[in-house]
């Protein structure tokens, strides 16, 4: 898969768990910017402290992916040193475009 282009999106319904990818806070935040939601500033926590929500444009058309921790007791799990993310999307594309932007991304820094 090639990416084109990846853009933040609003929240798509009926995506679900496709995979993990371990990385740090800081490395997602360098390849795809700050996350789309935080609850500790955006007004509560529902089983996510902390999400992207993207669109990627590949060579195989738009793939929708959020990468998000899960049920953790509070930001701060996901926030320092590695973590396994949860990569949510409707098919598996989702976790190959976020892996692929990844390692491109890194590949190039």
């Amino acid at each position: 898969m090639k990416i084109k282009n990846i853009s933040k999106t609003g929240f798509q319904s009926g995506s679900h768990l496709q995979g993990h990818f371990t990385a740090t806070y800081n490395e997602l935040v360098e390849v795809f910017g700050e996350p789309s939601y935080k609850g500790e500033e955006q007004g509560g926590f529902d089983k996510v402290w902390t999400e992207w929500e993207l669109s990627f444009d590949t060579d195989e058309g738009e793939v929708y992916a959020t990468i998000y921790d899960w049920k953790e007791d509070s930001p701060n799990a996901s926030r320092t040193g590695p973590y396994r993310w949860h990569i949510g999307g409707f098919d598996w594309k989702a976790e190959d475009a976020v892996g692929t932007a990844f390692n491109q991304e890194v590949s190039h820094a």
